[in-house]
């Protein structure tokens, strides 16, 4: 076990030394057998493979267009296998990365945003009133699969996290970032407003955890952003805007309060983790709450 994760971690390290050509070239090896295989294991296998050696440090220094294209067919693949928890966690992963890394605002995400948001709302699977929230068929996972990549078929929430606030990015040297990214958050604030109920203490079940880890991760994500790209970024590097800060800070805010008394101790904690973090950047949103709280 100890090889294995030396040997694992060495690949998913080294891949940011890899020049911006090998990003297509990875993809060109393993396209084939995610769009035309016909053994789930096989797909499996390619897209965990993908996820380990797909290097995204250097994304931007690409071809913009084809980079676009292979979003797309990315995006395509990913639709193929429906409503499988370790399917959704890899690609996940991989457009979390992307989002992370595309840091000139150069993909086009606005047209893939209802298929994200749509897998996004599946990771909770949150019941509508007496119905289940589970889908009504389940697909086992390889067993193989499982045995080689025991750690990319989980997180899907911790990657949905990361994606979700890299999405709000955008370039002021390209207009279709910023509607792309005002998109991202309308969708954002439609997918909360859906789940705010399941924040609130009296509505605690299996979900809890799930939408633990999507408060904390994204508040934690939210903030590397901003200490990232600073007070003053340049002009051509895609950031998240004020208002586009503010908006999240009002929003997370929002269900932080509902969590903050849940019964589910780690959800309770992510919520006061969440208005600590946020009355750093926005005080005037979150101080006033806190306040009238305690």
């Amino acid at each position: 076990a100890a090889r294995h994760n030396m040997l694992f971690g060495l690949a998913s390290r080294g891949r940011r030394f890899f020049g911006a050509a090998a990003l297509p070239e990875v993809w060109g090896m393993l396209r084939d057998t995610l769009r035309n295989s016909g053994q789930l294991y096989e797909q499996f296998e390619a897209a965990c493979w993908l996820v380990m050696l797909l290097p995204t440090h250097d994304l931007c220094s690409g071809n913009w267009e084809q980079l676009n294209q292979m979003v797309g067919e990315m995006m395509e693949v990913w639709g193929r296998v429906p409503s499988t928890f370790g399917w959704n966690s890899v690609w996940l992963n991989v457009m979390g990365r992307i989002a992370k890394h595309d840091w000139k605002g150069v993909i086009h995400w606005r047209p893939h945003l209802p298929a994200l948001f749509t897998a996004l709302m599946g990771l909770f699977e949150v019941p509508v009133g007496t119905a289940s929230g589970s889908p009504p068929t389940v697909r086992a996972l390889p067993v193989k699969v499982l045995r080689v990549f025991p750690t990319l078929l989980n997180h899907g929430v911790r990657h949905a996290s990361r994606l979700l606030v890299h999405l709000l990015k955008s370039s002021p040297e390209r207009p279709q970032g910023g509607a792309s990214a005002a998109a991202a958050l309308a969708n954002l604030q439609h997918m909360l407003c859906l789940l705010e109920q399941y924040f609130h203490p009296s509505n605690t079940g299996k979900w809890s955890g799930e939408l633990h880890t999507l408060l904390k991760r994204s508040v934690k994500a939210f903030m590397k952003q901003l200490a990232k790209q600073g007070p003053s970024p340049p002009a051509w590097e895609a950031v998240i805007t004020a208002e586009t800060q503010t908006a999240f800070v009002e929003l997370m805010s929002k269900v932080a309060a509902a969590a903050q008394f849940s019964k589910n101790e780690g959800l309770s904690r992510a919520a006061c983790f969440a208005l600590g973090q946020h009355s750093y950047v926005r005080p005037a949103c979150v101080l006033p709450l806190v306040v009238r709280r305690f």
